[in-house]
């Protein structure tokens, strides 16, 4: 009697932890399942939204989009650190900063595909020194000079505001003029 009341408890027990460790797994599922729809919407809206890469397909000319955030400076990407998104290929410094770019890649890619955002404010697309930059909300937004950065910086959300009424047109023609300040 006492041993099937110990047979029946560890089947319970094992029922309770199998149960545990399937929700776990549902969970883990969801939330992989959910970065990978975020991946897959920002693949979909990249065939729309023009990204500025080099010759090599390479954005923000090789800088490391993370090291923004996390270091505070612009940081040369290393290619071995790679990741290829939006038509365009991404470098890191770190592994670590690979990672976290892949579990949120929408929190660390510039603004305006990366073109400078003065520029687009202006209704046209530029070039940008990966020197000139700034975060404004949890935003990286990156400028032609530091010249252009501190005059963007002095009404930066009125820039902002005129960039985002252009780019929906700008982002999506992929053959406008490139313009130099």
């Amino acid at each position: 009697m006492l041993f099937k009341k110990i047979i029946l408890s560890a089947v319970v027990l094992l029922f309770v932890l199998s149960s545990e460790a399937i929700g776990q797994e549902k969970d883990k599922m969801k939330k992989d399942s959910i970065k990978k729809e975020m991946m897959n919407d920002m693949m979909s809206d990249s065939k729309m939204m023009k990204i500025n890469k080099n010759s090599y397909d390479i954005a923000i000319e090789g800088y490391d989009p993370v090291a923004y955030f996390t270091i505070g400076k612009a940081v040369m990407g290393n290619e071995k650190y790679s990741l290829k998104l939006m038509d365009a290929t991404w470098n890191f410094s770190s592994k670590e900063h690979l990672n976290m770019f892949k579990e949120n890649p929408g929190k660390f890619v510039p603004q305006y595909g990366g073109f400078c955002t003065y520029a687009v404010s202006k209704n046209y697309l530029a070039e940008i020194d990966p020197a000139a930059w700034t975060i404004i909300d949890n935003k990286l937004y990156l400028n032609y000079n530091k010249s252009v950065s501190e005059t963007f910086n002095k009404n930066a959300k009125d820039y902002i505001k005129n960039a985002e009424m252009n780019w929906d047109e700008l982002g999506k023609v992929k053959d406008k003029m490139m313009k130099e300040n």
